[in-house]
């Protein structure tokens, strides 16, 4: 079967095993299609429809941007952006089974790998999320094919090909756009800059191109090139991950809010005292313990580099990959940041079982010792794959506690568009998932009497109290709060100004178009 059939099927299969994820955590009608799963949904689905009206989004834009086409033909707009993670995580078995069958896999190793990632435990939820996880994890899976063909013809410790790819600028624009999906994936667009002169002929106009896609990204949304490529508009990674490995007595960096209390003190200990060693020490234990399956299929990947990388340049490609894992080892991450590079390592590592062409295989003692790498290899895959029936009972256990909550917000966001007020605020931003509206802060501002505010049930009402009262159908542990129901509104005609954002990460005033009112 050639590589394009078998991607084909590969991805049919996935769809499949993805519909009975679905079914298994959503159980019912419409099989949660409505409903906004993954941990930073609201900051992905917001900046969406922000995007829409010309605002820059708080999150790399390319995932709000292709989630914006079906928006703009007329989905709603939690079902458009899961429309964007499903096609992409769907892909991604068949576009591993490609890489590897370009790389020179067998069409059993490719088989396999399919195989492998239709049960990989991470694919099928990011399938669900609206966010960008997947498709993250799908272009570096291209990225590392692409230049994995680039390598095999133009590598410096190669023969030359015939005639150099065509398609090679392509992949230099593709790698350095990865820094428009996920942050995390700046670092293989560094790696690509560094390493191009270094290993492949031609390589400076290639890293220029990968350079120049890099920097001038931000002008994709109307916002100006920061003075690095590393500083843009939607975020500073680099920057901050610096910033917080040496934090020392100054404010501990935000996610030490999401450590374990039993962890929490040894690890604020370690930024008081400036100990930058212990620091690296307790990350890359951390690295290793949440993502075991990534870093024991980086170790086949560069085995497999490492003893068949000089008669077959393409497999130097696993440095893509690779980088992505090598900064957690450093600075603080998530597992969701080190599983984007899996199905990349997967594919390369898949690679070193192939059919040979033209008795290019080692015979004798060589043979013997690449029987044993390539054995190494296999347990190597195997370790990686033993801690995926934990993961799934985790993934699955979330997801259904995720669907409760989402339908409760879906509830309550239906209810809230049919309310005549056009502004929510308050600091339950999901529910905007639901019922996307302009964000405003209750202010003293004539703004206010066009708010609805939702809030926990716990939190007092905005001030001044007797201005503010509960409204709304019951939604758990949240509330709705109105202004003064029943009397006239200030500035009735008035309408949110255009750019009020639908998001924000700090108190926010709405302007009123057709309203003239004092500066709050």
């Amino acid at each position: 079967m050639g590589a394009r059939g078998l991607a084909l099927l590969a991805t049919v299969v996935a769809l499949a095993v993805d519909l009975g994820w679905r079914a298994a955590v959503v159980p019912g009608a419409g099989l949660g299609w409505g409903l906004a799963f993954g941990t930073d949904a609201p900051l992905w689905v917001l900046s969406t429809e922000g995007l829409l009206q010309g605002a820059i989004p708080a999150v790399p834009p390319g995932w709000p941007a292709l989630a914006a086409l079906p928006r703009l033909l007329g989905l709603p707009l939690v079902p458009a952006g899961a429309l964007v993670s499903q096609l992409a995580g769907a892909a991604i078995p068949g576009a591993g089974a490609w890489v590897a069958r370009k790389a020179g896999a067998s069409v059993a190793a490719s088989a396999g790998v399919a195989l492998v990632l239709w049960a990989w435990p991470d694919r099928a939820p990011w399938a669900a999320e609206v966010q960008a996880n997947g498709l993250g994890a799908l272009a570096l899976l291209v990225a590392t094919g692409l230049a994995a063909q680039v390598l095999s013809g133009r590598a410096r410790w190669a023969a030359p090909a015939a005639a150099p790819p065509g398609w090679a600028w392509l992949a230099a624009v593709l790698v350095g756009a990865l820094p428009l999906l996920r942050e995390n994936l700046a670092v293989v667009s560094l790696a690509a800059v560094l390493g191009l002169p270094l290993l492949v002929r031609g390589g400076a106009g290639l890293a220029a191109v990968v350079l120049a896609t890099w920097w001038l990204s931000p002008l994709l949304v109307g916002a100006g090139p920061g003075p690095t490529p590393l500083q843009t508009p939607w975020g500073d990674r680099g920057s901050r991950a610096l910033q917080d490995l040496g934090a020392g007595s100054g404010a501990p960096p935000a996610y030490v809010a999401e450590l374990p209390r039993h962890l929490r003190g040894a690890y604020l200990q370690l930024l008081r005292e400036g100990d930058t060693v212990g620091l690296v020490r307790w990350h890359a234990a951390r690295s290793l313990a949440l993502a075991p399956d990534a870093w024991a299929l980086g170790a086949a990947g560069a085995l497999t580099a490492a003893t068949q990388g000089r008669r077959r340049p393409a497999l130097a490609a696993v440095l893509l990959p690779l980088a992505v894992l090598a900064p957690t080892l450093v600075f603080w991450s998530q597992r969701r940041h080190l599983v984007l590079a899996l199905p990349a390592l997967l594919a390369v590592a898949a690679s070193g079982f192939q059919v040979p062409a033209g008795g290019g295989r080692p015979a004798g003692q060589g043979r013997r010792v690449e029987r044993l790498l390539l054995a190494t290899t296999l347990l190597l895959v195997g370790l990686a794959l033993a801690s995926w029936p934990a993961t799934w009972v985790r993934h699955a256990q979330a997801a259904r506690g995720e669907a409760l909550r989402a339908a409760t917000l879906a509830e309550l966001g239906a209810w809230l568009c049919q309310q005549p007020e056009p502004l929510l605020g308050g600091p339950i931003q999901d529910v905007g998932l639901y019922c996307p509206r302009p964000r405003h802060d209750p202010d003293g501002s004539a703004a206010d009497a066009h708010t609805l505010v939702v809030a926990p049930r716990r939190q007092p009402p905005p001030a001044p109290a007797d201005a503010w009262t509960r409204v709304g159908p019951p939604a758990a542990d949240l509330v709705v709060y109105r202004w003064r129901p029943g009397e006239p509104r200030p500035c009735p005609q008035g309408r949110p100004a255009p750019g009020t954002p639908y998001l924000s990460a700090g108190p926010v005033h709405a302007a009123l178009v057709g309203c003239v009112e004092p500066s709050p």
